[in-house]
């Protein structure tokens, strides 16, 4: 009978007793086999290359996407937040207290005439509990005194006999005007609010306006006035404090400062400027133009606390530099966003803080303390850690922060 090959599945080779296919041929030695294998393998690479054009397509549009979101990503990191600070509109409006009836003598506006101190100064300070708005606008071109309209409003007649108004007394070298509004307990139904303007006169060199109740103080817009000094400061730890500059007015040294609330708007830097907002939560949003004034050096400080500052430095290139001497110091961890893009920087910078994101700058290996360098206000021993564009420029600035700073250059 003929055997079936097929019909046993393994054998031993006798002489060494492997394991061996019970087939009398191996499959993969056949010619079918083989035939067979030719065509999967043709398929194979005809399917690799039909497949090829769309995951080069593919991948394509991947990298693309990537590159985008990458770019995306820096772009972000690298420029300034845009200002996220109330609008500016709310200039006196959100002080509340309107619709009521009762005025300070018994008129809308009450005026006052009052003669300059000594260096032609004179200084305003306001207490009380009222909220109030004052606006600072230029005085008759021919006015030699400061000119006060004052409206103070409030819906309880009985507090209007608290009211006080001191006028100074240049003769006893006084030269403050002490405005003295109404008190108001917590949880009192009472209001009360007041509305002042000053006009300044073309004599005035030396002004300050200090506030001690929640205040709105802002530069008449288009107000030309000059001045040698103007300190504004808002002592309130109410958040709604504003301090609204405008580049009409200038004064070669300038200082502005709120405990809480903000200091935003656009402020001509003639010769020295300072904003602080470092005793609270106050935040600090400012256009910095620096005034023409031949090659001078200006000074620029701000002394900030925990909350946002956001500082951009418009220089005019159709001007002559001047030198910077910027100095920005946050010492209670508020961000900082410092945007000189537009300064022709050209020098030295410190820059000391906890975490930050720069751009163009320049690292120096080996930070050396530049002894006796105090100058413009700044520290007298600043440790230059980088450089912008020429590092021989004359351009200087000193940053310290215990928390971010964004530096864009």
């Amino acid at each position: 009978m003929k055997r079936n090959p097929y019909s046993q599945l393994s054998s031993y080779d006798d002489e060494d007793c492997r394991r061996t296919s019970a087939y009398p041929y191996d499959l993969e030695d056949s010619p079918s086999a083989a035939l067979l294998d030719d065509g999967l393998l043709r398929t194979k690479h005809q399917d690799r290359r039909g497949r090829l054009p769309y995951c080069k397509a593919v991948a394509f549009v991947m990298l693309a996407c990537a590159a985008y979101i990458l770019f995306r990503v820096m772009d972000w990191g690298f420029s300034p937040e845009e200002n996220v600070l109330d609008d500016k509109t709310d200039f006196g409006t959100a002080l509340g207290c309107f619709d009521v009836p009762s005025f300070y003598l018994s008129s809308e506006v009450v005026r006052y005439a009052v003669p300059l101190g000594e260096d032609a100064a004179h200084a305003l300070d306001v207490h009380g509990d009222a909220a109030g708005s004052i606006t600072l606008a230029v005085g008759d071109a021919d006015a030699t005194e400061v000119m006060y309209e004052l409206s103070l409003r409030t819906n309880n007649t009985q507090l209007l006999d608290l009211v006080s108004v001191r006028r100074p007394q240049p003769e006893l070298g006084d030269d403050r005007m002490l405005f003295t509004t109404v008190p108001l307990s917590k949880g009192d139904t009472s209001c009360a609010r007041f509305d002042m303007v000053v006009r300044v006169p073309p004599n005035l060199k030396k002004l300050h306006v200090a506030s001690h109740s929640t205040t709105h103080v802002r530069f008449a817009p288009g107000a030309e006035i000059r001045l040698e000094t103007l300190f504004v400061t808002l002592f309130d730890m109410d958040s709604r404090n504003r301090i609204l500059p405008d580049l009409a007015l200038q004064a070669d040294a300038i200082s502005l400062e709120v405990y809480s609330g903000g200091i935003l708007g656009a402020i001509a830097v003639v010769d020295k400027a300072s904003l602080k907002t470092q005793r609270g939560d106050g935040h600090l949003h400012i256009d910095a133009h620096p005034v023409p004034r031949g090659g001078d050096p200006v000074s620029f400080s701000t002394l900030t606390g925990e909350g946002s500052t956001n500082i951009t430095w418009i220089g005019d290139s159709a001007a002559e530099h001047r030198p910077i001497r910027g100095t920005h110091i946050s010492s209670r961890g508020g961000d900082v966003r410092l945007d000189y893009r537009s300064a022709d920087f050209e020098g030295l910078v410190q820059l000391d803080s906890k975490t930050y994101s720069a751009s163009a700058l320049q690292a120096i290996e080996q930070p050396r303390v530049e002894e006796g360098s105090g100058e413009g206000g700044m520290p007298s021993d600043p440790r230059w850690t980088h450089y912008a564009g020429d590092r021989e420029g004359e351009d200087r600035l000193y940053i310290e922060s215990s928390g971010w700073t964004g530096l864009y250059i």
